[in-house]
């Protein structure tokens, strides 16, 4: 299997014919590569992680929380919030759980705030974690660390940080997620195959 971190909170993945791409990002944000999927899912409606017209070859879009099913991937969207007082501040935000290639990935969206214990109880023991730590936005580092701590991931792969291309963004860089953590890889490609990996991983990020 292969995922490849595309910026921002946009992520690729592939298993034989199955692709996927999550929260694709518009110009406004910065380039987003060429890319090819036949499912692409949003977390929310907001410009940085809904540019499904950035992806081509797209037969699904999955926009909605709730049980899906498409071209040969499994996945379920979970209701949760863009901040921490129930979306009255930024709406509604979708937690996606994927199953690919026999392994269980997901996405946290924009999430901003600590989940309830339902929630979490969907995510614990899921074999890779995308997880925003940058703060402002979205949960900062310390409730990204204590989500991480709940949920015991194999694999943590932080995103939606501030990078070079993109300093005009009022969030954290990823070292503070970073301080204390006992496993972390950071790495010089953008790609992975998580099922070889453990601990947290830093993807290169445009």
């Amino acid at each position: 299997m292969l995922l490849r971190f595309l910026g921002h909170a946009c992520f690729y993945l592939e298993d034989g014919e199955s692709t996927l791409v999550i929260d694709p990002y518009d110009p406004s944000t910065g380039a987003l590569p060429e890319v090819s999927a036949k499912v692409v899912t949003l977390s929310h409606s907001h410009h940085d992680h809904s540019y499904a017209d950035g992806v081509s070859g797209v037969e699904t879009t999955i926009t909605e929380p709730g049980a899906w099913s498409a071209a040969g991937i499994e996945g379920e969207g979970l209701s949760t919030f863009h901040d921490d007082a129930q979306g009255a501040k930024r709406g509604p935000n979708i937690v996606q759980i994927v199953k690919m290639g026999g392994q269980t990935i997901v996405h946290l969206g924009d999430l901003g705030h600590m989940p309830d214990e339902n929630v979490l109880a969907k995510l614990r023991g899921c074999d890779v974690l995308l997880v925003p730590v940058g703060g402002f936005y979205t949960i900062d580092a310390a409730t990204a660390t204590a989500i991480c701590d709940a949920v015991a991931p194999r694999v943590i792969i932080p995103m939606h940080y501030k990078v070079e291309s993109r300093r005009k963004l009022p969030i954290a860089t990823v070292e503070p997620f970073l301080e204390g953590k006992a496993q972390v890889q950071a790495m010089e490609e953008d790609s992975v195959d998580p099922a070889s990996m453990r601990g947290v991983v830093v993807l290169s990020s445009k």
